[in-house]
């Protein structure tokens, strides 16, 4: 994963602050919480569960960024159905993947204003199962 020195563009990193849960429908929202220096999202037995954590990022138009994620799960049927990750509508992707863990990185160009600035960590299509997202890091290029 990216430790270059450069300065971390994701607000709250370690999660301590400034970060929101969010589900479409209350009945669909899956368990979540905050665990140490972790984001956490669980199955809560119905494979409709849908739900993210979602955080915000400083990014300019017009500049490259290279963003980050280390996940961590377990009992998941289909990570890649179920796991995913973007930052200001820029989809994450796999790029380290183990038995129970991955980084998911991308490295993009921040177009426009209407792709926001946010970072969302997404849980979906599975009953059971945990995941727990860490060590977000966006930086400009």
């Amino acid at each position: 994963m990216d430790e270059s020195p450069q300065k971390n563009l994701v607000h709250s990193p370690e999660f301590d602050r400034q970060w929101e849960f969010v589900s479409p429908r209350p009945a669909l929202s899956p368990s979540n919480s905050v665990a140490g220096t972790s984001l956490v999202i669980e199955g809560n037995g119905d494979r409709l569960a849908f739900g993210c954590w979602r955080g915000k990022v400083d990014l300019d138009i017009g500049k490259w960024y290279r963003a980050s994620v280390e996940v961590r799960f377990n009992d998941i049927e289909r990570p890649s159905l179920s796991i995913f990750a973007q930052v200001a509508k820029h989809f994450l992707v796999p790029t380290e993947r183990q038995a129970t863990r991955m980084i998911m990185a991308q490295t993009f160009k921040h177009g426009k204003d209407d792709d926001g600035n946010d970072i969302e960590f997404y849980f979906r299509a599975s009953p059971g199962g945990r995941v727990e997202w860490s060590r977000p890091r966006v930086v400009e290029i």
